[in-house]
């Protein structure tokens, strides 16, 4: 009766010696079982995934797509985020591995001015296979009520020794297949990756052909926009070598998507002691005030004519303060766009 157990341990035994000549000291976090957190406010819910700890699901409150359905800027099936580095020479994805959550809540939600954080750490594996508490990576999220923007900072404790010595830099691969939002669509309708430079100004790829660009100048921030939303990772430091890549979709048997967005960078890193990258994300709408809320350069995704001042000027501080004031009184865009061009015909040919 004790020979099959003894199989079954010498089984295992083998299976993580396995996993260590893949994974190394994360050979512990290979197997697991999908869970999914939502973090929850007025304006967004989030379900982050402790399988690679990272962002699952975003749907925005207050919006529907032009078929009344829940307005989703990511989805599981069609995005990916993870960092990458090499451990005893073998290359490691976070994204292939189980984080474990802070909470075993499933449901948390944040209302008021209240703040809430909530973390995911991947653990290393001590020499009998156990977590080794002091030696993780830890996505930290602190979301904010009624805010767009929220925090993931990213906190390496332990690692000297677990990651390569002449490690000075991790990768971290952002990538969203982008849903369509809207009934009709057109090559000219402004979707692309719009990127700003550290210390200079905004620019963007193509928005009709396939595009992709290595930067090697730093970076503040990447957005995957689309017409009415953005979908955007920030630094509060810098991203390092840039490789951003669009591409549309042209499968017209899927007409689910509208393009593929990918975004690499490299993360400078210190394996002594504690290292913390503090990031941002923003979901939410293309909206000129809300985006120029956040002193980031957002709102310049929105073109309103930005190489010629006298335009910009106008459109910033006449036609949008118009265009939002008649959208107070609930009409469709349709309507608001009909009468804010009656207005200024009124204006400028009385």
């Amino acid at each position: 009766l004790q020979q099959p157990a003894e199989e079954v341990m010498v089984s295992t035994d083998e299976n993580l010696d396995q996993l260590r000549e893949k994974y190394a000291q994360f050979a512990g976090s290979v197997n697991g079982e999908e869970n999914i957190t939502v973090l929850e406010t007025d304006l967004i819910r989030i379900e982050l995934t402790n399988k690679g700890g990272h962002i699952k699901t975003v749907e925005l409150k207050g919006y529907q797509t032009y078929d009344s359905l829940p307005l989703i800027l990511l989805e599981p099936e069609s995005s990916r985020f993870g960092l990458t580095f090499f451990s005893k020479n073998r290359l490691i994805n976070t994204e292939d591995l189980y984080f474990s959550p802070s909470t075993s809540e499933t449901n948390l939600t944040v209302s008021g001015d209240n703040t809430m954080s909530f973390s995911m750490r991947l653990y290393t594996d001590l020499p009998d296979g156990e977590k080794n508490l002091n030696s993780y990576i830890e996505y930290l999220y602190t979301i904010t009520c009624n805010n767009y923007l929220f925090d993931l900072t990213i906190n390496l404790e332990g690692l000297d020794g677990v990651m390569s010595s002449n490690n000075n830099y991790m990768g971290l691969n952002w990538f969203a297949d982008l849903r369509k939002q809207e009934l009709v669509q057109d090559q000219w309708n402004g979707s692309t990756i719009y990127y700003k430079y550290l210390s200079d100004d905004v620019e963007y790829m193509s928005e009709t052909e396939d595009d992709d660009e290595q930067i090697s100048t730093k970076l503040k921030w990447v957005s995957f926009k689309q017409r009415f939303f953005s979908s955007a990772i920030i630094a509060k430091d810098a991203f390092d070598n840039g490789k951003l890549t669009v591409i549309e979709k042209k499968d017209h048997g899927n007409d689910r998507y509208l393009k593929t967005m990918s975004a690499e960078f490299e993360l400078p890193i210190q394996l002594q002691g504690t290292t913390s990258i503090p990031l941002s994300f923003y979901f939410g709408p293309n909206k000129f005030y809300t985006l120029k809320a956040y002193d980031l350069d957002l709102e310049r995704q929105i073109p309103i004519g930005w190489g010629f001042f006298l335009l910009a000027w106008i459109n910033e501080y006449i036609v949008i303060p118009t265009f939002n004031w008649l959208g107070g009184y609930g009409w469709n865009y349709g309507i608001v766009i009909l009468m804010l061009t009656l207005l200024l015909k009124l204006i400028l040919f009385p």
